[in-house]
């Protein structure tokens, strides 16, 4: 790309169908999932922001949005998250979780915590 960014992708019958990768400049990781005939599908990785906080969870089926349950955003420390449902990308509702290496863990808060 006229970037420097670099797409990495299976393809078949000319649509992207597979594992795709999209790295950035710096070939650090933009997003990562798959494409099923052209269209986003399943678990996928998405960094957000400049700051390095990313979405991580099965995209819609529909439109490979980020619309769903069980959609996490997780912070730029890789530790923290909430874990809920989004609609295209926007939060609705959600709950505190902790990423422990490949999982999201949700969060148990009190209202005396608060």
């Amino acid at each position: 790309w006229a970037d420097g960014s670099e797409l990495i992708a299976q393809y078949n019958g000319g649509q992207m169908h597979g594992r795709a990768t999209k790295l950035d400049e710096d070939g650090d990781v933009e997003c990562s999932g798959c494409y099923e005939d052209g269209e986003r599908r399943g678990r996928w990785y998405e960094v957000v922001d400049e700051y390095g906080a990313f979405f991580v969870g099965d995209v819609s089926p529909m439109d490979g949005s980020w619309t769903g349950d069980g959609i996490a955003y997780v912070y730029p420390d890789a530790t923290s998250a909430l874990l809920g449902q989004f609609e295209e990308g926007v939060l609705q509702s959600a709950v505190p979780a902790v990423c422990s290496g490949e999982s999201v863990e949700v969060y148990s808060v009190s209202r005396k915590d608060v």
